[in-house]
């Protein structure tokens, strides 16, 4: 099976077999992806699934057992995320990905759920209100991000949209390649606290809280 992501290095968030340095935040090379994902019957489920969150004594009771009005999962290309997202409980399950192609095949595959809904939106800048969810899911969505030299300003500007999005008290929880060295940075200056943080499946895994408002 094509697999794009070969092994994990340490003080990379991918190594990557052929393609530009920074394909992982090129839009064309998501759109080919998921073409080619659909053709050939595929998902791809990044870092953990939706079970693993159970495993974590942390996640189980705050996220998982919880039910929430509004919970957002940003770059989910065609995780079954969506799935879980609904059976623990939520009201509203929303994604978003920059990849129309994704977001097309996805909206007619769960069309039967009525709480969820699906749009093509880039992360840096959403047109979502602020203050809009409880909880916001990431898995690799900041690594793809950041991925390639000079991307931390795509980095920053990612993180600044996703605590503007967030309801005070809100959750961000982000599963990445990347230990705390190579991420917490990008939460410095905001109005962010780490609440958890845990390792599950050989991935990094950290809960930020929001703890108060920015300027919009």
């Amino acid at each position: 099976e094509e697999n794009d992501i070969v092994s994990l290095e340490e003080g990379s968030a991918f190594a990557i077999l052929g393609g530009p340095q920074n394909f992982f935040s090129d839009h064309t090379y998501w759109e080919q992806r998921y073409t080619r994902d659909e053709k050939n019957q595929r998902i791809f489920e990044w870092y953990i699934e939706g079970n693993d969150f159970k495993s974590d004594d942390f996640l189980n009771q705050h996220i998982v057992q919880k039910k929430f009005e509004r919970v957002l999962d940003v770059g989910c290309g065609n995780s079954d995320l969506v799935q879980d997202l609904v059976q623990w409980g939520n009201k509203e399950v929303f994604n978003i990905d920059f990849s129309s192609q994704v977001i097309d095949q996805m909206r007619n595959k769960w069309k039967h759920l009525s709480n969820v809904q699906y749009l093509q939106m880039d992360v840096r800048k959403l047109t979502f209100p602020s203050d809009w969810f409880d909880v916001i899911f990431d898995k690799g969505t900041l690594d793809a991000v950041v991925f390639g030299d000079g991307k931390e300003e795509e980095g920053h500007r990612m993180m600044h949209e996703m605590i503007r999005v967030l309801k005070l008290e809100g959750l961000y929880v982000l599963v990445s390649s990347s230990d705390s060295s190579k991420r917490l940075p990008f939460f410095e200056g905001l109005p962010w606290m780490l609440v958890h943080s845990s390792f599950i499946k050989e991935r990094f895994l950290y809960v930020f809280q929001k703890i108060g408002t920015i300027e919009t």
